[in-house]
């Protein structure tokens, strides 16, 4: 099963600090995640996106993801495990500069398994596609 996630847009819109207003194209990022070794039953992805804005600034914002979309930590019981590959989607804003993602598999009793991190360029109205490999 893929895992194909929103995260609350309001969340993400308002920590990258921009206004929808006027804009012609959005700004997409897609998050693949891949594992390359045998991981213990994963049930959360957190992910931490931190922009270093061409602006000099700096916007932070995380979120915890199961499979079947955002939660808040601790994680509720009976989650469905992720499997691997694995995807979310996130609609960024007018914001362009350095985006770094960490992410960290989480187990079921919320312990970290493994950790991946990436760092790209983005600049408005494109969509960009990463993979974090746990």
């Amino acid at each position: 099963m893929k895992m194909k996630v929103r995260p609350a847009w309001w969340l993400l819109l308002l920590a990258l600090g921009s206004s929808a207003m006027g804009c012609a194209k959005d700004t997409y990022l897609e998050v693949r995640f891949t594992s390359s070794q045998a991981l213990p039953e994963v049930r959360v992805l957190f992910v931490d996106l931190t922009l270093t804005a061409n602006d000099g600034g700096t916007r932070h914002v995380s979120q915890a993801i199961a499979a079947n979309g955002p939660i808040k930590l601790p994680a509720p019981a009976g989650l469905k495990p992720i499997t691997f590959p694995a995807s979310m989607a996130l609609k960024l804003d007018t914001e362009e500069g350095a985006l770094k993602v960490d992410a960290s598999a989480l187990g079921a009793q919320d312990q970290v398994v493994a950790t991946g991190s990436t760092t790209t360029t983005i600049m408005h109205a494109q969509t960009w596609n990463v993979t974090i490999n746990f």
